[in-house]
């Protein structure tokens, strides 16, 4: 059974299986998802769409939420979506308050906000084809386009003059503070030229130290931005997700 509905006014859909396995998944996608009054890019997608549709059928309900702004960056209103969505699945749907977290692309920063600021529960967080060090990321993307693309996204992302970016990106400390501690898979393919791999190893090593967070970085070979293989390892993904959760866990069913 799928619900459409709203939460803090943006559109939303929760997945809930026939039979439920207590555990919920929230998505927290990159700057093209979104969530329609009917539909989603997981609807649209053949291989998001297979994915949810395995994760449902092994008893995962899963929430995904619209935001205002795609191109949101992690910003305060994303959060808060997710926030919103997340006191959903749990008092509706009357699932375990720890939930297991999948990002994808930009969705990576909203993760590590979240994680950051221990807004949410987590469980266990999976990560693929991330944005996790913005900064790099906005350099990267310059020197390609040609043009301040990232800037000009967060001073709108985040409601400030363009000419405060620079200082934005100085005073953002989001790899300094202590993370929420749950395990951590981060997935990338070397293939991917819209997000390097490259730019995540520092912040990968950072995470693992300073926050000590379990994490694990696999590289797949030739793997590009959105390719099918790392959404359509729909196996992988579920085993991560059970590895992390309680081998006892009551549950009743609404």
């Amino acid at each position: 059974m799928q619900i459409f509905s709203k939460i803090n006014g943006n559109h939303s859909v929760i997945m809930r299986p026939e039979v439920p396995n207590g555990y919920g998944i929230i998505i927290a996608g990159g700057s093209t998802s979104y969530v329609s009054e009917n539909s989603s890019d997981f609807h649209e997608n053949e291989e998001k769409r297979g994915l949810l549709q395995h994760l449902v059928e092994q008893g995962y309900t899963i929430g995904i939420c619209n935001h205002a702004n795609q191109k949101h960056w992690g910003n305060p209103e994303a959060i808060k979506n997710m926030q919103g969505l997340h006191h959903v699945l749990v008092e509706q749907c009357n699932i375990n308050p720890y939930v297991h977290m999948l990002g994808i692309s930009m969705g990576g920063i909203t993760c590590l906000n979240i994680l950051a600021g221990n807004d949410i529960p987590i469980m266990s967080t999976m990560l693929i084809n991330p944005v996790l060090d913005l900064s790099a990321h906005r350099s990267y993307i310059t020197k390609k386009e040609g043009i301040d693309r990232i800037g000009y996204e967060i001073a709108e992302a985040y409601n400030i003059p363009y000419n405060q970016v620079d200082a934005w990106f100085e005073n953002d400390a989001i790899l300094d503070k202590e993370l929420f501690s749950c395990p951590c898979l981060v997935t990338h393919g070397d293939g991917d030229h819209a997000v390097r791999w490259q730019n995540n190893a520092l912040v990968f090593t950072k995470l693992s130290l300073n926050s000590q967070l379990p994490v694990q970085l696999r590289i797949v070979k030739h793997a590009r931005h959105n390719d099918p293989n790392l959404l359509g390892d729909y196996t992988r993904i579920r085993e991560f997700f059970q590895q992390s959760e309680p081998k006892e866990f009551s549950f009743t069913n609404k």
